[in-house]
């Protein structure tokens, strides 16, 4: 199981986790190096790409993070 660290100590990665990684995928670069939404786009694909291949979801709903992925 994917594990997280809060200030009461590790928690397993929720769907919710990786949702809001999704929602910050490609967003981290400083105001110089932002990367275009192009880039962020191909993150995006290549996250649903990848995730054809997972095979450990760890009970997060692999539908929800996809179907976020998709719209996002």
């Amino acid at each position: 199981m994917l594990t997280r660290l809060n200030d009461g100590g590790v928690v397993g990665w929720r769907t919710k986790d990786e949702i809001a990684f999704l929602v910050n995928l490609g967003t981290h670069a400083d105001l110089a190096s932002r990367r275009t939404s192009t880039d962020r786009k191909k993150l995006l694909r290549n996250y649903i790409q990848a995730a054809q291949n997972r095979q450990i979801w760890d009970g997060l709903d692999r539908e929800a993070c996809l179907d976020m992925a998709a719209t996002l």
